[in-house]
């Protein structure tokens, strides 16, 4: 097997969001995986079809044509996915200006192919997103959004080494924490653009102009979450290059993202065993319900679409709704490592600020908020 073939698998399992499983109903993973899928066909097609230097025939046409449909689909079910056209695009076009065998009449050429891929392009992304044709009004303030004047540099920092797990204890930390370590991406880029061949070299510039497209999207708002990213699962790993100095690289980078592997393994585990003994637990929050009748249930514990009613799925943000009356708050084990989740147990575990643990049993913790006794010590 090439061994670019095997540091490139060795980069992507490292990374956290390759066992990723918090958003598989979502948009992310589909948007992601078609995206990833427009950009191998059109890739493929570059190069094993040669349309740099022969041009495209009817089948090469077709390729493009369901490459890019691809490519305008994922666009339609996420914005930020569009991220795998631009990164074939400049690949493309690099590859297209530094070869040497074009056929005669390059430019005209170079516009054709260009053409087929935004006929496809199109016709995938209305096809994702209609509205976008029967009411672009409205799909231009969604696709704006409220964020959009809060466009900063500053929030690049968050993209790349943002901490958090979310309220339904999803990772959703920057880049540095869910995806690859800054040090491994650098050295993917600058090794490659030094020491590669001429066809990774052109894979390296596409790739980061790409990530680089790719997080300033993502600077457009404050609200930035990890999965953003999920496209450098394919941008970086496609741009190695096989040099010895990559295996210590390698090695640092799995050392760097070992914590957010190892939450991901045990967070799943976790909410494996929690389900599997559910109708236990549901026992015990209904004692405690009828033991404290006037307190307001408080569920922070695992979901599963299938074992969980909606009365369990409270948010974290809408936690302090009504810090007036009585709380009657469930913990399980695995939404400890949500911040704000965390410290309300720390709180009740001290007897501060009205909280109080009543009980742990196993991966549930029964706290009671008393809003009478807040401010004693």
């Amino acid at each position: 097997m090439d061994n670019r073939i095997a540091i490139a698998l060795l980069l992507y399992f490292s990374s956290p969001f390759a066992w990723f499983t918090g958003k598989i109903i979502g948009p992310e993973l589909i948007g992601n995986c078609l995206g990833a899928m427009a950009a191998t066909i059109l890739l493929w097609v570059t190069e094993v079809r040669n349309i740099c230097t022969i041009g495209p025939n009817i089948k090469t046409r077709i390729i493009l044509i369901s490459g890019s449909l691809l490519g305008g689909v994922a666009t339609g079910v996420k914005p930020n996915y569009i991220v795998f056209l631009v990164f074939w695009g400049v690949y493309f076009t690099i590859k297209y200006i530094t070869e040497e065998n074009r056929p005669p009449k390059a430019i005209p050429s170079y516009l054709k192919i260009l053409m087929l891929v935004a006929i496809g392009f199109i016709i995938g992304f209305i096809a994702a997103n209609p509205v976008s044709v029967t009411d672009p009004k409205i799909y231009i303030s969604n696709i704006a959004g409220t964020n959009s004047s809060n466009f900063s540099v500053l929030h690049l920092k968050n993209c790349l080494f943002k901490e958090c797990i979310e309220w339904d204890f999803v990772n959703s930390g920057g880049m540095n924490e869910t995806i690859i370590s800054a040090v491994a991406a650098i050295s993917v880029f600058v090794i490659g653009c030094i020491w590669g061949n001429k066809r990774v070299k052109i894979l390296c510039i596409a790739s980061l102009l790409a990530c680089c497209f790719l997080l300033l999207l993502c600077c457009r708002g404050d609200r930035f979450l990890g999965w953003y990213l999920l496209p450098f699962l394919y941008l970086i790993p496609i741009s190695v290059h096989d040099k010895r100095i990559m295996y210590p690289i390698l090695a640092l980078n799995f050392f760097i993202l070992l914590p957010g592997l190892c939450y991901q393994i045990q967070a799943k585990n976790d909410q494996i065993a929690f389900i599997k003994e559910w109708d236990e637990y549901t026992e015990l929050m209904q004692e405690y319900q009828k033991e404290f009748p006037e307190a307001e249930p408080v569920y922070y514990v695992e979901m599963s679409p299938e074992s969980v009613p909606d009365q369990y799925l409270n948010r974290i943000y809408q936690y302090e709704k009504s810090l007036d009356k009585p709380q009657l708050i469930f913990i399980s084990k695995r939404a400890l490592a949500n911040g704000s989740i965390s410290y309300l147990f720390n709180l009740a575990a001290s007897n501060r600020e009205g909280y109080t643990l009543i009980d742990s049993y196993k991966s549930l913790h029964v706290c009671i908020f008393q809003p009478e006794k807040r401010g004693e010590l």
